[in-house]
């Protein structure tokens, strides 16, 4: 019997909204442990926000003076979810 939690295979078919429901439904503890995650997740992310808004804007810059262009993913964007997911996560759990 295969743990679709640890089976390679399965898990490379799923998208990442079947990924995370999968593991939200697999159990309880499951559950706690992927808010757990979630939770300090957003907390480190936040706390370093000046750090790497300052990365990225210093990044920005020096591509600018080269004419580079950066197709990386937007780090004030990625923040502003983070954000919204935290100001989520707070209504849903009183934090």
């Amino acid at each position: 019997m295969k743990n679709i939690l640890t089976d390679n295979e399965t898990i490379k078919q799923f998208n990442n909204t079947e990924f995370l429901t999968h593991i939200m439904q697999t159990g309880h503890l499951h559950q706690v442990a992927t808010m757990k995650i979630i939770e300090e997740g957003i907390k480190v992310i936040l706390k370093s926000k000046p750090e790497l808004l300052q990365s990225y804007y210093k990044k920005q810059e020096e591509l600018k003076n080269t004419n580079r262009v950066s197709i990386g993913f937007h780090i004030p964007t990625m923040i502003q979810v983070i954000e919204e997911i935290q100001t989520a996560f707070n209504l849903k759990y009183n934090n």
